[in-house]
């Protein structure tokens, strides 16, 4: 069975968006895309984050969305044992973390133009029941795409992997297929959105969870439960996302193939690469598909996923999501070795022995082993 990570590069590299001025955000280029929004009803907001910033981190800030997302949370949190200031007393720092929620949701807003695209559309429909996806992403197009196309195999109700007991859980229907052919329980594909999601209201403390039909609104702060990478430690002690991401680690142990589109672990998200590395099976890798253009971020997937390779896996690589959509994807997302691709694209196997190797230039046929000198 295989499991599909999903990052923001799935998004930026969904079918519609190549056109479009503000494109769905990358952590490094949040607030470039932010100020690309074109829509008058926006402005406000615009100009209220980009003062924020440049008040807490001068004018030429360098800053990724998901840090800033942080830090404002720890200066929250910093708040229980250092004495509010001018400038940074709660009410100041809950504004500018509402300022920056309603923000991500108007960059959503004007950059996905459709619901969903046709690569995330032929992912599902070549997925098998109880298939697993973990997705980073606070959009919903993958969401869509199971609304659309998973007929039979996709359930809101059980695929989200909420806790079920003494928990209601409303809205489901907005987010299940058309069709009356729903999959059950166990055979449902699992969905596991670690950081929320844009259609999600959980409320651990009464035990409602909302599964919003509109994502965006017209007035006043935007209403989803989202959280910051950084700051995992504390949402894990919230039931709902502790089961989430116990589910997580459980179907990471089991699967064999894995699929990376568009996601890099960054050396900041600590929680993440843990998450895979204590959970993957020794050795335990079959295949791993990796779609992401960035030569780095391929490279450190690889080192992440260190302990699950072997000498056997196959390691296959794909710069797009639209080259990746263009494989025959129901058999290159089987265990059949190198079934799915095509004729002029190399299957590497991973040279992973009981020797120590080098990887030079990101390319897996150029190997030399690493000498006493240089280690």
């Amino acid at each position: 069975m295989a499991l599909v990570v999903l990052g923001s590069g799935a998004t930026r590299g969904a079918a519609f968006v190549e056109n479009n001025v503000c494109k769905p955000p990358l952590n490094n280029d949040f607030f470039t895309q932010l100020q690309r929004i074109s829509n008058s009803k926006h402005i406000k907001i615009i100009r209220a984050t980009i003062r924020d910033v440049v008040a807490l981190f001068g004018k030429n800030f360098r800053i990724t969305m998901e840090e800033f997302f942080t830090q404002i949370e720890f200066y929250l949190r910093v708040l229980s044992v250092a004495r509010e200031r001018k400038g940074y007393t709660r009410n100041d720092l809950e504004k500018i973390k509402n300022n920056f929620v309603t923000a991500i949701s108007a960059v959503f807003e004007e950059s996905i133009t459709k619901p969903t695209c046709e690569y995330h559309k032929k992912l599902v429909s070549a997925l098998n029941k109880d298939a697993t996806i973990i997705s980073f992403n606070y959009d919903c197009l993958i969401d869509y795409a199971l609304k659309d196309t998973g007929e039979n195999k996709w359930n809101a109700r059980y695929g989200y992997c909420f806790p079920l007991k003494g928990y209601k859980i409303k809205g489901v229907e907005n987010w299940n297929p058309n069709s009356k052919s729903l999959a059950n329980q166990k055979e449902t594909i699992k969905l596991l959105k670690l950081h929320g999601s844009l259609n999600w209201q959980i409320n651990d403390t009464k035990k409602i969870i909302i599964l919003k039909q509109r994502l965006y609104q017209t007035r006043g702060t935007p209403r989803f439960t989202i959280i910051p990478p950084e700051w995992n430690k504390e949402s894990l002690r919230r039931p709902t996302f502790r089961r989430i991401w116990k589910e997580a680690a459980s179907r990471i142990h089991k699967e064999k193939i894995f699929v990376f589109i568009g996601f890099s672990f960054v050396p900041t998200d600590l929680y993440a690469a843990s998450l895979f590395q204590i959970s993957i099976k020794e050795k335990g890798i079959k295949k791993l598909i990796i779609v992401n253009p960035d030569k780095e971020a391929r490279r450190r997937t690889r080192a992440i996923l260190n302990r699950g390779i072997s000498e056997d896996t196959l390691v296959i690589q794909y710069d797009s999501f639209e080259e990746f959509s263009k494989a025959d994807l129901k058999i290159l997302l089987s265990e059949k070795a190198g079934a799915g691709v095509s004729a002029e694209r190399e299957i590497r196997k991973v040279p992973f022995g009981e020797k120590d190797y080098q990887v030079d230039k990101d390319e897996l046929d150029v190997l030399k082993p690493i000498s006493k000198e240089g280690r």
